[in-house]
């Protein structure tokens, strides 16, 4: 039988597909456009819109309110500023792609996120 938590990390990562499916796209649309910090920035912004619709409704089915309202872009904002300066030292030290460093981001940062998320939505970080 599975346990509850299993569910809503299941849940999360279908949630997060989906977020990063809309983002990414979004991010090299307007890669061609602006430099790639911006374009990161904005499409992370748009992600943090998308991602407490998502995480909300769908992950934790919590109502939205003024509380995880305001938390929910504050731990992103922490997560942002990890994210952006993982970025820049993949793309200018690794030699990463600017097209393909995000999903390596995204790879690192997931599971602090998905932490952060759990608290903000529950209350806890673990299942009782």
């Amino acid at each position: 039988m599975r346990k509850f938590g299993d569910l809503i990390f299941l849940r999360f990562i279908i949630g997060g597909f989906v977020n990063t499916t809309v983002t990414y796209i979004l991010y090299l649309g307007l890669l061609s456009l602006l430099p790639y910090i911006i374009a990161y920035t904005i499409t992370y912004l748009v992600g943090i819109s998308l991602g407490y619709f998502l995480n909300s409704r769908f992950v934790f089915k919590k109502p939205k309110n003024i509380k995880s309202g305001a938390a929910y872009p504050l731990a992103h904002m922490i997560n942002y500023v990890i994210s952006i300066g993982l970025f820049w030292l993949l793309v200018n030290w690794i030699y990463i792609p600017k097209e393909f460093a995000p999903l390596f981001v995204l790879v690192i940062t997931t599971p602090l996120i998905y932490l952060t998320t759990k608290v903000i939505f529950q209350g806890r970080l673990f299942d009782k």
